[in-house]
């Protein structure tokens, strides 16, 4: 709807202030997340996590009608599909449902909602998707805004390497302890020393 446009818009002219050296990168983030709040539904419900932690709260449009608690659980056959992209799931695919909407949404649909609530900006520390679908801690340098999609400068491994954010995340994904029985998805990320 037209909420896009003008977050859109916000963002542009909160980025604009920063650039003129208006904002310090720390007053950018403040607004940039009141930006964020107020396009997020204030009463929305919140995600339970495995242990009943709370990871988010309900990210954007990810959640049932009206915003229940989600519990996360793997499909237990194949029957199952996701009602934010409507693909079919797999037997034992990491799904957060609603038992009293009906309503069930697949772990790569909530890491999308929640990678788009974040805007990776110089300085942030984020996850780099290697090709073989491993993560590893990095670090934004620096962005270049006159690409179309911008390009990230990030630390991968100690070098320097250039990419694009749809290669990035601010989130640990969901699934990732389940694929790969690395990190658990709610565990902390490594700290990376300035």
């Amino acid at each position: 709807g037209g909420g896009q446009v003008s977050i859109g818009a916000e963002v542009h002219r909160l980025r604009g202030a920063r650039d003129a050296g208006w904002l310090t990168e720390a007053e950018y983030n403040y607004e940039l997340k009141k930006v964020f709040a107020a396009k997020l539904d204030p009463k929305g419900g919140h995600m339970s996590a495995p242990e009943g932690k709370d990871p988010q709260g309900v990210i954007g449009d990810f959640g049932c009608p009206l915003r229940h608690l989600l519990k996360r659980f793997p499909t237990p056959n194949g029957e199952w599909s996701c009602n934010v992209c409507s693909s079919r799931l797999g037997k034992g695919e990491i799904v957060f449902g609603c038992r009293a909407c009906d309503w069930d949404g697949c772990h790569r649909c909530l890491d999308a909602a929640r990678e788009s609530t974040v805007e990776l900006i110089k300085g942030s520390k984020c996850y780099y998707l290697r090709p073989d679908g491993s993560l590893c801690s990095s670090q934004v340098l620096q962005v270049d805004y006159a690409l179309q999609p911008p390009s990230y400068l990030v630390t991968v491994d100690g070098n320097a390497r250039e990419t694009e954010r749809a290669r990035l995340r601010a989130f640990v994904p969901c699934a990732y302890s389940e694929t790969s029985g690395v990190a658990s998805a709610d565990q902390a990320p490594p700290d990376v020393s300035e």
